[in-house]
């Protein structure tokens, strides 16, 4: 599946389904509006911890590929960061640097923007879910005031 076949998504309305503040669902649409031009790759979909097995510091095998699609590279990120690194911007970033990932300057927009897109694809497949939940949690959502800010404050690397 490539993300040119998805259905209209309602970003708002998935964000709105999650753990953001009022005042950063408010900002959106038009913070995905601003994403650059998708750097199509092939994306699993689904990368969390449970579905990756690791021997002696090596990635042996992934598995359930029932959400895998071709998208921007960067709407994988978000359940990276969360879940196999528990919100740790420096272990991310040592992530992305030996897996040699192209930080441009706008990488921190970039993989917040593909984060909310991320929710939505998730509340169109499923009927719940919440991307940004383990982040409302170790984050002070509530005193951040723009999704830019928030960009930097979880993925500036």
């Amino acid at each position: 599946m490539t993300d040119e076949r998805w259905p209209d998504l309602d970003v708002r309305a998935a964000a709105e389904r999650s753990s953001l503040p009022p005042h950063l669902v408010e900002q959106v649409e038009d913070f995905v509006e601003r994403l650059p031009p998708f750097d199509r790759v092939f994306c699993h979909g689904d990368l969390v911890g449970q579905h990756v097995f690791v021997d002696d510091w090596r990635v042996t095998g992934i598995i359930d590929w029932a959400d895998a699609l071709v998208t921007d590279r960067h709407y994988e990120l978000v359940q990276v960061f969360r879940d196999t690194f528990d919100c740790d911007i420096e272990v991310f970033g040592v992530f992305l640097e030996a897996s040699r990932w192209p930080i441009e300057p706008d990488f921190a927009t970039r993989t917040l923007g593909h984060a909310l897109r991320r929710q939505a694809m998730m509340l169109a497949q499923h009927v719940s879910g919440d991307v940004f939940e383990p982040i409302a949690v170790k984050f002070p959502l509530g005193d951040i005031a723009t999704l830019d800010e928030l960009a930097v404050e979880l993925f500036e690397v």
